[in-house]
């Protein structure tokens, strides 16, 4: 690929996709700064997969060179739904593993962010191991952040969401007890983002089913049939048509993230803040929510001018409609927030830091009260540059993560009241149910969640 000079004053940044999922993003990322001509703030980039096939696949499909990929394992087939069994592999194999980061530019970056899925076997399980890793051999000499980029599962997959539980448990340990927490989780959600696409981009999902399943977008019982999940076409093959079309999503806020303090001669950004200084501002668990191409020119009058009153106005409603219909978790109307941090981007003659005040204003029926907002504001010399807003929530209460408990909480019971049912927990994920009940226990106490609302008394 090649790249413009640019001058990166902030930390570099190593990419690691991790199973399926984690390939997939980190391939649509890669395709997108292609077309721009650059990776901004990537020192290098890795896919790591359990599977073969699925690592075969993604260099097919997004011209991976291999040495931009790694297959661990003595098993071709992967891992499974058995996420301890790649918990232990990233071990057995982290000299190959770190050698390839090495090699990659890895030993120069300051950050590390692991895209995955939360429900699947490979990235679940590998995803703590790598921060442990990581952080033990290549933050002997600096501090290194590891971010990650979870991905929350389809509605109604009960396995993923047990696996989504365990992951998230491990993810939020006390430093104190843990080397294997993330600096940052960065939630984002298969089912709210297919949602948010078919509110806004209908014509655009229609088209991607009907190319992708063979499906007639003018025949509107049959599409209903598909999102319905009840038509002729494999739910396997609708959620990888779903995954083409809420990828671009994820890669655009991680887009937006990385420009963050990247150095450029068309650009001023105040305050001065590094992307690595996320994870200081904002609680571990954090939402993103992205409003590209904001339309302040119909604010413009004869001569190009913007009245700010106006534009001030208009950003506080701007902020609703990212919060409420842009978030890639579904937050809610009240998702009282313990932190936020928000990158106004735009041309700098509008972009001005006087928006913070209105900006401020409307995000503050979103937080609890005493919560932190950091502002950064991106101001591009040329008169033409789009006006993007992204917001970042810490902490927000989500009715998914109590949807996902429950669902991990039915299947935790369909295999209980016995020795014999219980073993299904050691035999298809590799730990003891009670592991499970300690992680369910741990969210709801974080989350805000009641027992009854999952109905784990007595469990």
């Amino acid at each position: 690929m090649e790249e413009m000079e640019e001058k990166v004053p902030a930390s570099s940044v190593f990419l690691l996709g991790v199973g399926e999922c984690g390939g997939n993003l980190l391939g649509e990322y890669i395709n997108a700064e292609r077309e721009r001509g650059r990776m901004t703030r990537v020192s290098g980039y890795l896919l790591l997969n359990t599977n073969q096939m699925d690592v075969i696949k993604a260099r097919e499909r997004y011209h991976i060179p291999p040495e931009n990929t790694l297959i661990f394992g003595d098993t071709p087939m992967g891992v499974g739904g058995r996420f301890m069994e790649a918990y232990s592999l990233v071990d057995t194999w982290w000299d190959t593993i770190a050698d390839q980061i090495s090699s990659l530019g890895g030993d120069v970056a300051n950050t590390f962010i692991i895209l995955t899925s939360t429900g699947g076997g490979t990235g679940c399980g590998a995803t703590p191991a790598l921060i442990r890793q990581i952080k033990e051999t290549f933050g002997k000499t600096r501090r290194v952040y590891v971010y990650v980029a979870a991905v929350l599962p389809f509605e109604g997959q009960s396995s993923e969401a047990l696996n989504t539980t365990w992951l998230l448990y491990k993810l939020m340990q006390e430093p104190t007890s843990s080397k294997e927490i993330a600096d940052l989780v960065i939630l984002l959600s298969n089912r709210t983002m297919l949602r948010r696409r078919l509110q806004h981009d209908r014509r655009l999902v229609m088209d991607i089913i009907g190319a992708s399943l063979g499906v007639d977008t003018s025949d509107y019982q049959q599409i209903e049939k598909v999102l319905k999940y009840t038509g002729e076409v494999s739910s396997k093959a609708l959620e990888k048509t779903f995954i083409d079309i809420v990828n671009p999503l994820i890669v655009q806020t991680l887009i937006k993230m990385l420009e963050l303090s990247t150095y450029a001669p068309d650009k001023n950004i105040f305050p001065t803040i590094d992307f690595a200084d996320l994870a200081n501002r904002l609680d571990i668990i954090t939402v993103p929510a992205l409003f590209t191409d904001i339309p302040y020119e119909a604010l413009k009058d004869e001569r190009g001018n913007v009245d700010m009153d106006s534009l001030s106005a208009f950003l506080e409603e701007v902020v609703n409609v990212t919060v409420r219909a842009y978030s890639l978790v579904d937050i809610g109307d009240e998702p009282s927030a313990s932190s936020a941090f928000y990158i106004l981007s735009g041309p700098q003659q509008f972009t001005d830091v006087h928006l913070d005040i209105p900006i401020k204003r409307a995000l503050g029926s979103y937080l609890a009260e005493g919560a932190s907002i950091t502002p950064v504001f991106v101001q591009y010399k040329q008169r033409n540059m789009p006006m993007d807003l992204l917001i970042l929530l810490g902490l927000p209460k989500l009715e998914e993560i109590r949807e996902i408990m429950r669902e991990a909480y039915q299947l935790i019971s369909l295999h209980s009241g016995s020795k014999v049912k219980e073993r299904w927990f050691l035999k298809s994920k590799g730990v003891s149910r009670e592991v499970f009940i300690d992680a369910l226990r741990e969210l709801m106490e974080l989350f805000d969640v009641e027992e009854s609302e999952i109905e784990l008394s007595g469990t």
